[in-house]
């Protein structure tokens, strides 16, 4: 099996995951798009074979492609798994160059909202369309997958994005953090964690502790 994915820098969602694989006994082996970093030395302290496509611009796509289709040649792997559009889109390619193996599109995404929507948009669609199956992220992406790029029913399927056991917080921890941040003891706290994006819904979440700041002595 292989993953692609694009940067080279430490992701703990890429690097427990593939690790959790190792360990399940999957022959694993991770490809980024941009060149060697630190993730590539993590990987290999736990015996994973990590390459890079080493690129550094759009302009490089084509070359990439054409190296990643080598690679699979060479391997011969039996999926490979590209996470987000841009990987999608060169994975894809260069398994239709190399046929063998099932490619998958993992979407993390809905619908393209930042300046450049229009090529996350492009990307996706072609991503879609070289690829065997869609794997969404979330019923909601699932149906961004079927509505904006014509995805099939039969070609995306929802896995959820698991994450490790959380640990066990000692009072004491809590105690200090409360103290340290200027939080009253009695502070009712709600977390969200997520990125700052619009999507992500964090004015509904403004809006509502307001509402609820109102109603609560």
């Amino acid at each position: 099996m292989l993953m692609f994915v694009e940067k080279n820098t430490e992701d703990r969602l890429w690097e427990d995951s593939v690790i959790l694989l190792k360990q399940k006994g999957i022959d694993i082996s991770v490809v980024t798009l941009w060149g060697r970093g630190i993730l590539h030395d993590k990987l290999k302290t736990y015996g994973i074979p990590a390459f890079s496509l080493d690129a550094k611009t759009s302009v490089d796509y084509p070359g990439a492609t054409v190296k990643l289709a080598r690679l699979l040649r060479k391997e011969k792997f039996d999926l490979v798994k590209s996470c987000e559009c841009i990987p999608a889109t060169i994975g894809g390619i260069a398994g239709m160059w190399a046929p063998q193996g099932v490619r998958v599109f993992l979407r993390g995404h809905m619908k393209p909202e930042n300046p450049g929507a229009w090529k996350q948009g492009f990307f996706s669609q072609i991503g879609s369309w070289t690829n065997h199956f869609v794997i969404a992220c979330s019923e909601a992406t699932k149906v961004a997958a079927q509505d904006l790029d014509g995805v099939p029913e039969h070609r995306v399927m929802v896995a959820l994005l698991g994450i490790k056991k959380l640990r066990d917080v000692p009072s004491e921890e809590l105690v200090e953090i409360r103290q340290r941040l200027g939080i009253p003891d009695n502070a009712l706290i709600i977390s969200m964690v997520s990125r700052l994006r619009t999507i992500k819904g964090h004015r509904t979440l403004f809006d509502s502790a307001e509402i609820l700041s109102s109603r609560i002595d």
